[in-house]
């Protein structure tokens, strides 16, 4: 059995600025490399030229090679269309799961409904939080790889997720592997 990883959109950037190559780092007869719909949503949504005037061009297609080579796949709650949506938030027959009862419990508690209510819809069409959020309720059965110290992620790490942030991870000095099991072991 292999441990599940999900890759948060702001951890991309780490993977790429340090040249990580997922299929040697975490191998798939040990990991299964995910991301989330909202996840698929946001990368899609990187452009060309960021706000400081450098090219995203090489992270683009970094994310396009690892997403093809390490076999990532993209999960997602089976849903029906919503109306008016610019980003449709699930996935339609045969291309998603249920939704747990605990996910569920998880997505109704006041302090989650509230972080995601009435946000203001950001480039990618989602409303912001709603990828933190699709990753925080998986927190408790996989290893999140973020960027993300605050919010929903790190609610979900304070309630015993397996949140691992990259912040101040170096690939020089360490594997990806052993640094997300050195994190855990001290969460």
């Amino acid at each position: 059995m292999t441990t599940s990883v999900f890759i948060d959109s702001g951890a991309w950037n780490v993977l790429f600025e340090q040249g990580i190559n997922l299929l040697i780092e975490l191998p798939p007869e040990e990991f299964s490399l995910y991301i989330t719909l909202e996840v698929y949503y946001e990368l899609q949504a990187i452009p060309n030229m960021g706000k400081d005037g450098t090219s995203k061009v090489g992270l683009k297609h970094y994310i396009r090679e690892a997403l093809e080579r390490s076999q990532i796949g993209t999960t997602a709650t089976f849903g029906f269309y919503v109306r008016g949506a610019e980003r449709q938030p699930y996935a339609p027959f045969n291309q998603g799961t249920f939704q747990s009862e605990t996910d569920r419990e998880w997505y109704l508690r006041k302090e989650t409904q509230d972080t995601l209510r009435n946000k203001a819809t950001r480039p990618s069409g989602l409303g912001a939080h709603v990828a933190d959020a699709s990753l925080a309720v998986r927190a408790q059965d996989s290893i999140i790889l973020t960027t993300d110290t605050h919010g929903l992620l790190a609610r979900a790490a304070e309630q015993g997720g397996k949140v691992v942030s990259l912040a101040g991870f170096n690939g020089k000095t360490i594997s990806l592997r052993d640094f997300i099991m050195q994190s855990l072991e001290h969460s």
